[in-house]
């Protein structure tokens, strides 16, 4: 099975020169801990999540109204395209440790896949398990 056949396609995203209470609100809309951010022809520019926003803005008493997204977005942000396996993006995500990923064609935004995408749509609840229990382990600290 590939990514095209259970990935999300009507994506909502921001721009970076919106701000984080913009990318709040779509979050709690939406009910998801990450939005893409995307620039001209759809373009995927980075990432900002609830993490985000807590960790490089509030932690540090910035103002979320005022900061720009493009300010404290994850900018190298994993990416996967449509056609690849649901096991080889089952594998990324446990590599990076990362529980979405944007679905690119070239560098356009085509969609989202999710953990909960795969486990819902993969005959194999084994392996979404796995990649969960690798995505929740701690990383350590940072050298």
């Amino acid at each position: 099975m590939r990514i095209r056949d259970i990935m999300t396609k009507q994506v909502r995203s921001l721009k970076g020169d919106q701000t984080l209470v913009d990318a709040a609100r779509l979050m709690q809309e939406l009910d998801v801990g990450v939005v893409p951010i995307v620039g001209n022809n759809n373009d995927l520019a980075g990432v900002i999540t609830d993490r985000d926003i807590v960790v490089r803005c509030i932690a540090f008493g910035k103002d979320p109204n005022m900061t720009r997204i493009d300010s404290i977005m994850t900018k190298d942000a994993v990416t996967i395209t449509s056609d690849i396996d649901v096991r080889d993006a089952a594998r990324i995500m446990s590599d990076e440790k990362v529980r979405r990923l944007p679905v690119v064609d070239g560098m356009r935004l085509v969609g989202m896949i999710s953990l909960g995408d795969l486990a819902a749509n993969v005959n194999s609840d084994m392996m979404a398990g796995d990649v969960l229990e690798d995505v929740s382990k701690p990383i350590g600290p940072k050298a």
